[in-house]
Parts: structure tokens; sequence; C-alpha cells
């Protein structure tokens, strides 16, 4: 006998709408995925998305928030490891008081491409910005820039940036208002840079390439950098409008032993 299946878009439009309101937040997104019309439907639920982050710990994955649920997190996990006909697959972690649910979507080979227009799909529906993006792969650099240039972190992994160009443009067109974290870059050591950062907090690792202008034109109130140049002369550097002043001392990491760093502070005077 053929399957039979229910005809919900047939339904009256309020009956059809508290059918959708009381799907949880995966059914939605895949509902909204199967046609133009489900998508505009979907866009009337009035659900607004908490910490949209974009991050890579093994497998690409969209992480997310449902409002008055803190306690919860929706992941959307992107992998290969089953046949093909296996997915979309669900999985649920509980961790303490907290847990974590996932959908897990098949990669096609194309996971960068789909992760992107997932995320495109997900803050349309929602009405969400996305709050994070950890940026693993180049061509993030560019999908955010035009996507959604204005954010509140961002971390770029190790090796992603190749020259100083790519620096120069990411500062240039991303405004990051809480958080920029680098990790180390695969650039020339003589490379430079003198870009203001335009983040309140700034996180640095091998900062060989950041430039003393970068800082005092920037809107950083918290720097930490690593393996700075800088010396404590030019750290005490006044521009007769903000005062910068160090701390010194050593951090450890999983990885290495010690860290020496500076972290600055900056001020407007009164």
């Amino acid at each position: 006998m053929p399957e039979s299946r229910f005809p919900l878009l047939q339904l009256p439009r309020v009956v059809l709408l508290e059918c959708i309101e009381n799907l949880d937040v995966f059914e939605i997104i895949l509902f909204s995925l199967l046609s133009k019309r489900a998508k505009s439907i979907a866009k009337l639920i009035r659900l607004n998305l908490l910490d949209i982050h974009i991050t890579c710990e093994g497998d690409p994955q969209i992480w997310f928030k449902v409002p008055n649920v803190p306690w919860l997190d929706w992941v959307i996990d992107y992998n290969k490891e089953k046949d093909s006909s296996v997915y979309p697959a669900f999985h649920s972690i509980l961790e303490g008081p907290k847990a974590v649910n996932f959908l897990i979507l098949h990669d096609n080979g194309n996971v960068i491409g789909d992760m992107k227009h997932m995320v495109e799909h997900i803050c349309e529906v929602f009405s969400s910005p996305i709050s994070e993006i950890v940026i693993f792969e180049e061509s993030l650099i560019e999908w955010i820039i035009k996507f959604q240039p204005t954010i509140r972190h961002v971390r770029i992994r190790k090796g992603v940036v190749s020259s100083i160009e790519t620096i120069d443009r990411i500062l240039k067109n991303i405004d990051v208002t809480e958080f920029f974290g680098l990790e180390p870059l695969t650039i020339e050591e003589k490379s430079k840079t003198t870009e203001p950062i335009p983040s309140r907090s700034l996180f640095v690792f091998d900062c060989s390439w950041l430039t003393l202008p970068s800082i005092l034109n920037g809107t950083n109130s918290i720097l930490r950098l690593y393996d700075s140049k800088l010396t404590p002369c030019d750290i005490n550097t006044s521009d007769g409008r903000k005062r910068i002043f160090p701390k010194y001392g050593k951090r450890k990491r999983k990885r290495k032993k010690n860290f020496n760093f500076t972290e600055t502070e900056k001020e407007t005077e009164t």
C-alpha cells in the first residue's frame, strides 16, 4: 500500500499556524525548507533565535538558543560518518543541568556552501542575526562581509589568513562590536597593518603584524597581545585623548606551558 501522508499545507491558515507553532525549532527549520510557501508560513511564527553562532568543532556547526530556555542549546551539525540515507538524524546530550539537541545533516562535499545557505535561511525565517562566527575557512570572510558585516564576536582560526591585505580587508569591512580574536596568521614576518581595529575587546596571538597606530586609533578597551613586539615605552604613548595602561604577566595554556603577554586598557581622559 502507498504510504499515506497528512496534507498539512491544505489545512485552513489558522489551524496550520497553530500546528506549526507546536513544532520544535528543528521541525520548523525542516518544514521551512520544503517550499517557498512553507518558508513564508514559518516566518509568521515570530520566534526569534538567540546567540546564533557558527563554528567548527571537528564538524562545521551552527549553534543557537530559543528564548526562555537558556539551559538548552540547539546545534545543526554536518558530517559524513554514515550513509547519506540516514540523514537527517537527531541526537540529544544531557550535560548536568544543560542539554544539547543535534540535527545532523549530511556533508555532501559542499559543506561550507550548504552551511552558509542554512545560516542565511535561518536568519531570514527567524529574523535573527548571527552573534558569533569562528572563521575556520577563508571563504567565510567574504561571505560574512557581504551577509552581515556588523557582528558581536569574531574569532579567526590559525592559518586561515595568509596575507596582510586580507587582514586589512577584514578590519575595514567587518565591524566587531564586542570581541575580536585572531589566532596565529601565516603571513610574512615583515608585514604590518595600521588599520584601526573596531572591537571593544581584542585577543591576538603572534601579533608581530600589529602596529601602535592600529591600537591607538581603534575602539578597543581591552587588549591581550601575545608575543607582542611593542615595548613599555610604546605602550605608554599617549595621543592626548587616550591613555594606555600596561599589565604584564604570564598565562598558561594547554599546548604551551607559558605565554608572555601584554594586556592593555584604554580610557578616555576627562
